[in-house]
């Protein structure tokens, strides 16, 4: 199966630059809210400018801030106190950075409490933890109504996302290539009692502000299927 990270932030204004929609943006846009606001001010640290991970690259991660995105290293102190993979920044984590805007880069400095966790366990000579992203509010679960349609793999996939505390949402798509749909959403059903399925227009629709009034603004959004998606949505 193929997996990977994408990340889209979106403002409602289509007709502005990506460098002016950046510079537009609020830190309760990409996510921020109270929890994380109390978390940051009680690191006593006023030189500290607050980012979002948005992307892992190899040696380095790409943050966004209410000021633009910057490349960022791991402050050494970071790696030397870190016991595993966990406690590294991951995609969707908010931390504190020290900023060289001129340079259009930054260094991590520390990483703040996360509320939810999406990750999974790796075979090897030891069992560990893959992170995939963390702070999701929601994450949809997708399954396609064809010939490849695996209900045990939506079962998998549910537990995943009840375990990260994240809210799932199952997104069952190309229902014109099932001769009984209504069968399989009931089998689904039967194994996602309580969580509720979202119309695959609504999801994929380009009209930022529709989204935004289904799921609130900020909201940050992840897409389990072929491939991990992380959103985070503005007004």
């Amino acid at each position: 199966m193929k997996e990977g990270f994408h990340v889209q932030v979106e403002s409602s204004n289509c007709n502005k630059t990506h460098r002016e929609r950046l510079r537009r943006l609020a830190l309760s846009d990409l996510g921020w809210n109270s929890f994380f606001e109390s978390e940051f001010w009680g690191l006593r640290r006023p030189s500290l400018v607050p980012a979002r991970v948005i992307e892992e690259l190899k040696g380095s991660h790409r943050l966004r801030t209410e000021q633009g995105d910057y490349l960022a290293e791991v402050a050494g102190r970071v790696r030397y106190q870190a016991e595993d993979r966990d406690d590294l920044p991951a995609v969707g984590d908010w931390v504190g950075i020290t900023p060289r805007p001129e340079e259009g880069r930054a260094r991590i400095e520390c990483i703040l409490p996360r509320r939810t966790k999406l990750s999974r366990k790796v075979a090897g000579r030891e069992q560990s933890e893959q992170i995939i992203a963390t702070n999701l509010d929601t994450v949809f679960v997708v399954g396609s109504l064809n010939r490849e349609f695996n209900v045990r793999r939506i079962e998998r996939y549910l537990t995943l996302v009840y375990e990260s505390g994240a809210r799932p949402v199952v997104l069952l798509n190309k229902a014109d290539l099932c001769l009984d749909s209504s069968s399989v959403v009931g089998t689904v059903e039967s194994i996602a009692l309580g969580t509720p399925r979202a119309p695959p227009e609504r999801v994929a629709s380009n009209r930022t502000r529709s989204r935004a009034r289904i799921f609130g603004t900020g909201a940050s959004l992840g897409i389990r299927g072929f491939v991990w998606r992380w959103e985070v949505h503005d007004h």
